[in-house]
């Protein structure tokens, strides 16, 4: 009866002492995200450090989450390139602009779209894709870039994994973290 009683006990305290430990430690992990803010309008939340440069003359802020996943954006304003907003706009209704996009994200590679559409993201024009990069195992190869267009400005979020993992909720909570003022 004692020993019952002692195995019993300890069911009652391990098991909920190992949920609070490891809701705590989920908890813990999501505090770690950081915002920051990218430009005069849009903000983004990054799951560690981030570190910013330059890519072809255009901003990029990039953070990785561990050695599976990683976390980027990038700003292409398209006033650089001599459009303007009315005219970006009009390109965004015609399905050659995407497909021009897509060319350019796998140009150099072996990597093909696994998935792509022209949606809406929080009330602005977006293409979402996915690729398959086709790398080693532990890189970064299935990338999934949610293209936000603003303006005359084209903000291409980036959330790269190594096909050995999933990261669902850190790409979701990624992709709704920008916030545009």
């Amino acid at each position: 009866m004692v020993l019952y009683l002692s195995v019993k006990l300890k069911t009652m305290f391990v098991r909920p002492t190992f949920l609070l430990l490891l809701i705590s430690s989920i908890f813990f992990v999501q505090l770690n995200w950081k915002s920051v803010q990218i430009d005069n309008r849009v903000a983004v939340s990054f799951p560690s450090k981030v570190e910013k440069m330059t890519l072809d003359n255009k901003p990029v802020w990039v953070s990785e989450g561990d050695s599976t996943f990683k976390c980027m954006i990038v700003i292409t304003d398209m006033k650089r390139m001599g459009v303007d907003a009315t005219t970006l706009a009009e390109m965004l209704k015609k399905k050659k602009t995407y497909q021009s996009i897509k060319s350019g994200m796998l140009a150099g590679s072996e990597g093909l779209a696994l998935k792509e559409s022209t949606t809406k993201f929080k009330n602005y024009p977006a293409y979402y894709i996915e690729l398959d990069m086709k790398g080693e195992a532990d890189e970064f190869n299935k990338t999934y870039i949610m293209n936000v267009f603003i303006g005359t400005k084209m903000y291409s979020m980036t959330f790269g994994e190594a096909y050995k993992s999933k990261h669902v909720a850190e790409r979701t909570k990624f992709f709704e973290s920008f916030k545009v003022k």
